[in-house]
């Protein structure tokens, strides 16, 4: 009797399901679009707190992921465009765009084909526009969560937020004026990548 159940086990065992994890191990490099939302310059020689309307952001990523069992953790070097991001002053706009890089570490926790991940990292941005120019550093943190739609297609979406300092000049010529400066930038993502 106790062989039969044995038996009988053994063959359950055998037809059963199993779920395996998906692989994440690999290098990827993805396409991201997304809003940069609750944005703030905070510059030494101004009275005030100056806000960055909302706008668009375009960009690419590209990292290396490591998996161990369903833990997965890597690098990502990832850089964005943001277009027309107003900023307002009292009653000013005035239009700036730049280029932001971002280098993170990201750790996540695979469930099957879904990875739920946070990331922390370093930032840098570079924005210009009629009448200040701004470069500063700093560091960034988010969250985001990637689904593999086929072996190699990822699906994803990304919160990121930046702290940074650095350098303003606004005016031009004999007007200009330089000091220091603070910024908050964060976005939202939907992301687009292939996995090697």
């Amino acid at each position: 009797m106790f062989n039969t159940v044995k038996k009988i086990t053994l063959v359950l065992a055998t037809l059963a399901p199993t779920t395996a994890l998906a692989d994440w191990t690999g290098g990827y490099v993805a396409l991201t679009y997304g809003q940069t939302s609750n944005g703030e310059f905070d510059i030494d020689f101004e009275s005030s707190a100056t806000d960055i309307a909302d706008s668009d952001i375009i960009g690419g990523a590209f990292g290396y992921l490591r998996q161990n069992g369903a833990f997965v953790s890597g690098t990502e070097i990832a850089f964005s465009q943001a277009e027309d991001a107003d900023r307002i002053g009292g009653s000013r706009f005035v239009e700036v765009d730049g280029l932001i890089w971002d280098i993170k570490y990201r750790v996540g926790y695979a469930a099957q084909d879904f990875l739920p991940y946070a990331s922390v990292g370093v930032s840098s941005i570079g924005l210009g526009g009629d009448d200040v120019d701004i470069t500063g550093s700093g560091w960034g943190f988010g969250v985001g969560a990637d689904y593999l739609i086929s072996d190699r297609l990822i699906l994803g979406v990304e919160y990121y937020a930046r702290r940074t300092r650095g350098t303003a000049e606004t005016g031009s010529g004999t007007f200009a004026t330089t000091g220091d400066f603070s910024t908050d930038i964060d976005s939202i993502s939907l992301r687009v990548g292939y996995k090697f």
